[in-house]
C-alpha cells in the first residue's frame, strides 16, 4: 500500500488556495483535485509497504508519525513559485525554511528505520 505524508494549512490559507485551485480548473478544465476533495497540502513523504506481510511495521510507523506531529508545533510556510507536472498537475512551490526541513529529517528518520 502507498503512504503520503502531508502537512496541511489553516483555513484562511486554504482558502485562498481553494481560490486558486477553482480559477485555474475554470481555466483548464482540469478539476481532478475540487471534484475529488483533495485538500491542499505539502507531500513530505511517499513510500510503499507491503501491509500483508508487515502490519507491524505499518503500526509502528503510525505510532511513531503520531508522536512526531503531537510535538510540532505550526510553521510558516512562504511560496516563492509555481510549476506543473504530468501536464496536468499544477504546483506551488514552498520555500525550505527550517520548519520544513526538520519535518522532512523528521519523517525521514521514521521512514529510514531498518
Amino acid at each position: 500500500m502507498k503512504y503520503l505524508v502531508s502537512l496541511y494549512f489553516d483555513d484562511k490559507t486554504n482558502q485562498q488556495i481553494l481560490r486558486h485551485m477553482v480559477a485555474v480548473a475554470e481555466a483548464t478544465g482540469n478539476d481532478y483535485m475540487l471534484k475529488h476533495k483533495v485538500p491542499p497540502h505539502i507531500t513530505i513523504s511517499s513510500f510503499e509497504v507491503d501491509e500483508k506481510e508487515n502490519s507491524d511495521v505499518v503500526s509502528q510507523l503510525v505510532q511513531n508519525f503520531n508522536e512526531i506531529f503531537q510535538n510540532t508545533s505550526t510553521g510558516v510556510v512562504q511560496w516563492v513559485g509555481t510549476g506543473a507536472f504530468m501536464t496536468s498537475t499544477l504546483y506551488l512551490t514552498p520555500m525550505l525554511n527550517q520548519y520544513l526541513q526538520k519535518m522532512m529529517e523528521d519523517v525521514y528518520a521514521v521512514v529510514s528505520v531498518d
